[in-house]
């Protein structure tokens, strides 16, 4: 059934509000590029838009944690109702997108418009948008990581949904393009958490090195923690530190390299650049001096992305 022009007219700026949104937050991996297809990248900005929020409310504002919690478990209940309920002809009416039968009101309905309409086009599944939402609870609470597998674990939920709703939007999600996916979204995140070691710890109090990186290297933990916060230089212990998880984040991208000749078309080149830049911003870590140094893509740093893109 065709919707009305005024609901028409609804899904139209809910798609333009996501857009608006990813347009305005900086990022050093593409977001729905250029390469891909107009209507595609519409679709991956309302993923991103439900990401960004979702991130936002853990982190974001002087709000207490039960509050940051309440507003994560709402966007549960809201995927939820977008399973449970037809909402595709009703976007002119606001009233029943914004009401539930215990009279709650929606948190960014204008976002769940173009999401809903973004599952049903694409049958996506729900259960790695419920996974972004488990990492950003935990965000809330857990600010140190064991093990390495510890922090992959949390990988798994904060990164890889990404990627796998990537594939279900190209038709492209088996089981050996997510496993390829998987791996590339996980260094993405590693890549992420180097660059913002200092911007985590001074701002989130988190840190996300395994600490059995720091007893391996017998290297004292409130030393670390000072000279992360201070920006201060490495010492030698600390700089093989943060090469390791340089090395860590690269072998982790490297491992999911196959995805790109999984691939074909446009898409195969959106992931040819996000592989590229996750590489170019590691080449420039590792040249960092202290915790606090943070790359970012140079014009000349993208043109070559993209030059590897068009042309490998």
């Amino acid at each position: 059934m065709m919707k009305n022009t005024q609901s028409q007219k609804n899904l139209i700026e809910a798609y333009q509000f996501c857009l608006d949104l990813a347009e305005s937050h900086y990022e050093n991996f593409p977001v729905a590029s250029r390469l891909l297809k107009p209507e595609l990248r519409k679709s991956i900005t309302a993923i991103y838009a439900f990401a960004r929020t979702a991130d936002d409310f853990a982190d974001e504002g002087n709000f207490l944690n039960a509050q940051r919690q309440a507003d994560l478990s709402q966007y549960h209940q809201q995927l939820q109702w977008l399973r449970e309920y037809d909402f595709s002809n009703n976007y002119h009416n606001l009233g029943s997108l914004i009401q539930s039968h215990d009279q709650t009101p929606w948190l960014n309905p204008e976002i769940f418009i173009a999401l809903d309409d973004v599952i049903k086009q694409y049958d996506l599944p729900f259960e790695p948008f419920h996974r972004l939402l488990i990492a950003f609870e935990q965000d809330i609470f857990k600010k140190h990581y064991l093990t390495e597998n510890e922090l992959l674990s949390y990988c798994q939920n904060s990164a890889n949904p990404v990627g796998e709703l990537l594939l279900y939007l190209n038709g492209a999600a088996s089981d050996k393009t997510i496993h390829y996916s998987n791996a590339i979204c996980t260094a993405l995140q590693l890549i992420n958490f180097i660059q913002d070691y200092h911007q985590d710890l001074s701002e989130f109090k988190r840190l996300y090195i395994p600490l059995s990186d720091l007893f391996h290297l017998d290297i004292n933990v409130k030393s670390l923690l000072q000279t992360i916060y201070n920006g201060h230089q490495f010492n030698k212990q600390q700089a093989a530190l943060y090469q390791l998880q340089i090395q860590r984040a690269q072998e982790i991208l490297k491992a999911g390299e196959p995805l790109i000749n999984s691939l074909t078309g446009r898409f195969q080149k959106e992931i040819k650049m996000i592989y590229h830049g996750g590489q170019s911003i590691l080449n420039e870590l590792k040249k960092a001096k202290s915790f606090k140094d943070r790359p970012r893509l140079k014009k000349w740093d993208k043109i070559k992305m993209l030059y590897k893109t068009l042309v490998n």
